[in-house]
């Protein structure tokens, strides 16, 4: 991410010095970074699944998941992988540095209101592309509501994460069990809330990017922060 060396040279009596950090992508330590209990245990430690980084930024991208997903760490290791071959194998060792990877958020495109969502459809329609998501949840569910609640909003990650590019009908049969979980938060007084925020993604190796986040609200149907608006749509103010 920084382009800093993470190997150093040998010296005339000492091998190469390991300086960088192995980083997993995604955690097969429940609730470690990026956890995801459908990821096979035999591929945690594989090399898809690892990224060399120095120290500051490994303890960047595991303290914020939510800028670093799963998906933003491959594409991060995709663009590195590139630039090596072009930079390294292809040219002077002498290569330009390349900006790190940062993102960029622009006041307008942050939604200020998340309008109510009430089918599974409409909800992947949104999540599918996206980088990540913000999820938020209130701080007063009982053990019965968190495993409610979390599982929904990771379904639906992994699901935006699974899907996208996926045939049609795999794509129907995931809204529709959504829609089952829609069905069921709501008979539990919970209402469910979304939308999109377009940020852009520079640095690295090639063009800035504009990418997608999801804001994806679980809240109580009796919460201050749910507003009925003049045509009668309900919002949460996030």
């Amino acid at each position: 991410m920084c382009q800093h060396a993470l190997v150093l040279a040998p010296t005339d009596s000492d091998d190469e010095s390991v300086v960088g950090e192995e980083c997993h992508i995604v955690s097969g330590a429940a609730g470690g970074p990026r956890f995801d209990p459908n990821f096979p245990k035999d591929d945690v430690d594989s090399f898809g699944n690892l990224l060399l980084l120095c120290r500051i930024h490994h303890k960047q991208v595991d303290d914020q998941t939510v800028a670093f997903t799963a998906s933003i760490l491959r594409d991060i290791k995709v663009k590195h992988e590139v630039w090596v071959h072009e930079t390294l194998e292809n040219k002077p060792r002498e290569a330009p540095k390349v900006a790190p990877v940062k993102r960029t958020r622009f006041k307008s495109e942050i939604p200020a209101q998340l309008p109510m969502v009430t089918s599974g459809k409409a909800l992947l329609d949104l999540a599918l592309g996206c980088f990540g998501q913000y999820p938020y949840f209130g701080d007063d569910l009982t053990d019965e509501e968190m495993d409610l609640v979390g599982g929904f909003i990771e379904a639906v990650q992994d699901w935006g994460d699974v899907l996208d590019g996926s045939e049609v009908v795999e794509i129907m049969r995931a809204g529709k069990a959504i829609d089952a979980m829609i069905v069921d938060l709501a008979e539990h007084g919970f209402l469910v809330f979304a939308a999109v925020e377009r940020q852009r993604l520079e640095g690295g190796v090639g063009p800035s990017q504009m990418i997608c986040l999801l804001h994806l609200s679980v809240a109580r149907g009796s919460d201050r922060s749910v507003v009925v608006k003049e045509d009668g749509n309900e919002m949460n103010r996030g």
